[in-house]
């Protein structure tokens, strides 16, 4: 590759993905070895974003927890693909939160999910989307896009060809 090229495509065979990654003038990833791979799921939290709202929900702010949440880099690349702020909660365990969530509802301790999550997973720190960065992952998702449908056919290929490998190849 030339080490002038902005981009880097990287082909996962296994998964049949492509993921398009920034390269900045001396042919290193930009900044982090794993803000391509954040970037790229990124692009799949904006098509997610983007389907929600075509059904008609109303995405102000999304709020995160788990262990990704505590990732700023992580927080501040989602927010930036969706264009939609994020928001971390203070607590960072996922599923006891959720449990918890649930069952307050669930025995009427709680008006509604609302309430419940006010309460129990308030925010600690909220993600702006930074417009110049929105603008730049759009282009790379487009980007991203056009290269996925014209390996297509050349991914069934290679589907074909893992099928026939002697076993342990």
């Amino acid at each position: 590759m030339n080490q002038q090229s902005p981009l880097l495509l990287a082909i996962d065979i296994g998964t049949s993905s492509v993921r398009v990654h920034l390269m900045d003038g001396e042919g290193s990833l930009l900044r982090s070895s794993a803000r391509p791979v954040l970037v790229s799921m990124g692009q799949d939290g904006r098509a997610e974003v983007e389907v929600l709202k075509e059904i008609g929900a109303d995405v102000r702010r999304i709020r995160v927890v788990g262990g990704g949440s505590v990732s700023h880099l992580w927080n501040q690349i989602r927010a930036d693909v969706t264009r939609t702020p994020f928001e971390r909660a203070k607590v960072t365990e996922g599923t006891a939160t959720g449990i918890a969530l649930l069952t307050g509802l669930g025995i009427g301790l709680y008006q509604d999910l609302g309430e419940a999550t006010r309460r129990i997973a308030p925010v600690e720190k909220t993600y702006a989307p930074n417009p110049s960065n929105g603008l730049i992952y759009e282009k790379l998702g487009r980007v991203q896009g056009r290269v996925y449908e014209a390996l297509c056919e050349s991914f069934k290929e290679l589907e074909e060809v893992r099928g026939t490998l002697p076993a342990g190849s």
